[in-house]
C-alpha cells in the first residue's frame, strides 16, 4: 500500500488521524466497560489476545513499581508485561 492510499475500512478522514486518535475511537467504539478494559489492556501492554484470554486473577499482581501481568507466551515463555 503506497502512502496515501486507504482501504474501505479506513476512509480518507481516518488515514488524517494520529496513531492515538485512531485507538481512542476503536475503544469508544467498544459496547461495555469490559471491551473497553480489554481493549485498552491490549493496546497498552502489547499482549497477544491469547495470551490475554490465558491468564486468571492470580496473573495480576501489584508491588511498589504499580501493577504487572504475568502471561504464558509463544513456546510455553513465562513473561511480565
Amino acid at each position: 500500500m503506497r502512502e496515501g492510499d486507504c482501504t474501505a475500512a479506513q476512509g480518507p478522514e481516518e488515514a488524517d488521524r494520529s496513531p492515538d486518535q485512531r485507538l481512542r475511537r476503536l475503544e469508544d467504539a467498544a459496547r461495555t466497560e469490559r471491551d473497553k478494559l480489554v481493549f485498552r489492556t491490549l493496546a497498552d501492554t502489547g499482549l497477544r489476545l491469547s495470551e490475554l484470554l490465558g491468564m486468571s486473577v492470580q496473573d495480576v499482581e501489584q508491588d511498589s513499581r504499580g501493577w504487572s501481568l504475568r502471561v504464558m507466551g509463544k513456546g510455553a515463555r513465562e513473561r511480565e508485561s
